[in-house]
């Protein structure tokens, strides 16, 4: 959390242009809330910093402290990945793009959860089953997308 000093730069600039040691220097009560907000920038600067950190960090302790992937066989995991899914072979029919885009939704979404569940999600072709296209739907076949999630199918059959 950073503090927004915004009101008090300007009432510092205030109170500096009405010191009435302007001209010669500052007086000791301006120089001192000159350094005052000297060392507010610098902490705030360092409060930036260590939030940066913190944000590099997430993914990790996610991957650390996540029981799904670490306690699970991949197997089970992925299975289990894929009964979550809202569509599955045995429910092939889309109505008008809304399946479709929950079902691709719902695939980047594992992957987003941390490291280990993208890699699971990726690496389980069995995911990666069911095709969700338009048929006139303006999709060009050649779209990398397209070629990515089959060849994350493997040679499994497309649906």
């Amino acid at each position: 959390m950073v503090v927004d000093l915004h009101h008090c730069f300007l009432h510092k600039a205030t109170v500096l242009e009405k010191c009435p040691k302007n001209r010669e220097g500052f007086c000791l009560g301006c120089k001192k809330l000159m350094a005052i907000h000297a060392k507010i920038d610098a902490l705030n600067r360092a409060v930036e910093d260590l939030l940066e950190e913190e944000r590099q960090l997430s993914p990790t302790l996610n991957d650390y402290h996540d029981p799904f992937t670490t306690r699970l066989p991949v197997e089970i995991a992925s299975s289990i990945m894929y009964l979550s899914l809202p569509a599955s072979p045995s429910l092939q029919i889309f109505h008008r793009g809304f399946e479709e885009k929950r079902h691709i939704r719902a695939l980047v979404n594992l992957g987003l959860v941390s490291g280990n569940w993208r890699r699971i999600s990726r690496g389980e072709p069995k995911l990666w089953t069911i095709l969700p296209i338009t048929i006139g739907g303006g999709i060009d076949p050649g779209t990398s997308w397209i070629r990515e999630w089959i060849e994350r199918a493997g040679g499994l059959d497309l649906f």
